[in-house]
């Protein structure tokens, strides 16, 4: 019910303060910590994370969070479906399918855990990505899914530069 099936996608912001039940979804999650600090209880592997880190869910995965104070969070709720040809192409189309896959995206990355910190200007520029993305879901204008899709693609190809950047694979 959190995402509409003519979007395929929702983007979400706000803030917490008390533990978050445990949980899981029939739908892609990625978060990006804007605010504070805390713990994320993925699958039951806790996570510290704090503003700058995205984390990302597969469809199944149970997860929580336990903020320390206060903690912001962006949230990307994601059908699979989203993933359809508006954001695959010669040079993405990889990507894009291994992102699909969470669990076989983390077995190519030996002991990588489900999250990738952002500091200095990379996290302004996901920052900025994102406040420009949850602006054109709550405006809803004309053209806004073609724009978010493509906002997802950069967004997605950022992630995967510092993936592949934080495992000396440049």
């Amino acid at each position: 019910d959190l995402i509409d099936s003519k979007e395929n996608i929702c983007i979400q912001k706000f803030s917490v303060q008390n533990q978050e039940q445990e949980h899981r979804h029939d739908f892609i999650e990625i978060v990006y910590i804007w605010e504070g600090s805390g713990v994320h209880l993925i699958n039951d592997l806790p996570l510290a994370v704090q503003k700058g880190d995205v984390l990302f869910f597969n469809l199944g995965d149970t997860h929580s969070y336990i903020p320390e104070e206060q903690m912001g969070i962006y949230n990307c709720l994601i059908n699979p479906e989203f993933f359809g040809q508006e954001l695959i192409n010669s040079n993405n189309a990889l990507d894009i399918l291994t992102l699909t896959t969470f669990k076989d995206f983390e077995r190519q990355l030996v002991d990588i855990q489900p999250k990738v910190a952002f500091i200095g200007k990379e996290m302004l520029e996901i920052e900025e990505l994102l406040n420009s993305m949850y602006a054109e879901f709550r405006r809803k204008e004309d053209g806004y899914k073609e724009i978010l899709s493509s906002y997802m693609t950069i967004f997605l190809i950022k992630l995967f530069r510092k993936v592949k950047k934080n495992h000396g694979e440049e």
